[in-house]
């Protein structure tokens, strides 16, 4: 079929002349003196396709359509892709099981790595989309976006998965963004980091050797199975978004670890976690600081269940004022601990009550009233109906709190008061 042939809504024909102007007027765009590029979707030599055949791995150049690189170690033949870009590029590895043999690193270059999909099956490997899978003694992240000679901007990984080696004890985690801005890890799955395993391991870390340099990265809507600590915010781990995830963890430590006890500038400080499904942990959310500040943390709208400690904030100078508001927090052990130097704010989180109030009838002095909380109030506010009496709370527990109501006398001697309702508000 021609242009003179091509038909709109089955009526109207354009003829080829009409065509050819408006191709060439599109093309030939331009702003001022610079011309757009929109129509050339020509990929340059910055994009590489990584895929398998057998037990070979090739890396085809997406500008020239030839294979450049193959052989029978995806590291090497990943690491050689990684060369060939100048600075900014996209490597899309294809279906199978990736074997990682030596750590994959994309240095300070802005690369986005694109899989082909979790697959689906117990384990991943039996009908896989991308898995990546370390070696039996791989001894670092499978993968590190990022160095210490310099900041990494705008680099990441999407749907791909991760399976760690049944017997790999040594692995430090899947992935790990290292000095890195605006960078992500999103739509992946990670699964079995840490079964058996004396080191613990990090499924996805975030962390920076000096400040302004871990910031606003972003860990969105990945799936994590059977594994120590799920998501890792270190040292400098600013302004960062854990969203969306599931945190399954192994019952060993932590779905989600603000960690700052290594600290040389700043610990983890003002991320937003929200959204998160975070089950079967130790702990299902730990900020922990060394002597810098960690915390001004937002967690927001998680649901927390089936941790033996749902959120623990530890004691320590500049640590906690964090805002955690409409979490689901689920029956454990223990619902929170918090021994932040600076107390965070805790409102409207379901299964987890910090602010209650009531009314209470035919009180008279030294009356009890239960007051709801999850923890012994910080603070009681009473009033009665009748005037000229004195309100005032006399003893405070975890379950209840003690009222008194005096009046003066006839004598002006202080008597107990009258029998009546009382309107209190209790919080933590």
């Amino acid at each position: 079929m021609g242009f003179d042939d091509v038909l709109l809504d089955g009526v109207d024909t354009i003829d080829a002349a009409r065509w050819n102007v408006m191709i060439t007027n599109l093309a030939a765009k331009s702003v001022g003196t610079h011309a757009h590029t929109e129509f050339n979707i020509m990929p340059n030599s910055d994009h590489w396709y990584i895929y398998k055949i057998d037990s070979t791995y090739y890396a085809k150049n997406m500008s020239t359509g030839s294979i450049d690189y193959s052989g029978s170690v995806f590291s090497t033949i990943f690491q050689n892709a990684v060369s060939a870009i100048t600075y900014a590029g996209c490597i899309r590895l294809g279906t199978g099981t990736f074997d990682v043999t030596t750590g994959l690193t994309t240095g300070d270059k802005s690369i986005i790595i694109e899989g082909s999909g979790w697959g689906k099956g117990t384990p991943l490997t039996s009908n896989p989309g991308t898995v990546l899978k370390p070696s039996s003694t791989l001894a670092t992240h499978i993968l590190t976006f990022g160095t210490n000679a310099a900041i990494t901007e705008r680099a990441g990984i999407r749907d791909c998965a991760f399976q760690n080696h049944a017997s790999n004890v040594t692995c430090l985690g899947a992935t790990r963004l290292y000095n890195t801005v605006n960078s992500f890890v999103d739509h992946c799955y990670f699964k079995d980091f840490g079964v058996g395993d004396p080191t613990p391991m990090s499924v996805i870390k975030v962390d920076a050797d000096y400040e302004n340099a871990g910031f606003c990265n972003n860990i969105r809507f990945n799936h994590v199975v059977n594994s120590d600590v799920c998501v890792l915010l270190g040292t400098n781990a600013n302004s960062c978004i854990v969203e969306g995830n599931y945190l399954y963890g192994n019952g060993s430590l932590q779905g989600i670890k603000c960690d700052g006890t290594g600290a040389t500038t700043s610990s983890p400080y003002g991320c937003l976690i929200s959204g998160n499904r975070i089950v079967n942990n130790l702990t299902g959310l730990l900020v922990t600081a060394g002597s810098n500040n960690s915390g001004r943390h937002t967690v927001v709208g998680n649901t927390f269940e089936g941790n033996t400690t749902q959120i623990e904030i530890v004691s320590g100078t500049g640590i906690g004022d964090c805002t955690f508001n409409g979490n689901i927090i689920g029956a454990c052990t223990t619902k929170v601990t918090d021994g932040g130097n600076v107390k965070s704010r805790y409102t409207d989180n379901h299964n987890y009550v910090t602010d209650n109030w009531g009314v209470a009838t035919s009180k008279a002095h030294n009356s009890t009233i239960t007051h709801g909380l999850d923890g012994t109030p910080t603070a009681v506010f009473i009033v009665g109906t009748e005037t000229c009496q004195s309100f005032a709370v006399t003893a405070i527990d975890s379950s209840t709190f003690t009222i008194g109501i005096t009046k003066l006398s006839s004598e002006y001697v202080c008597i107990a008061g009258t029998t009546q309702t009382v309107y209190w508000r209790a919080w933590i």
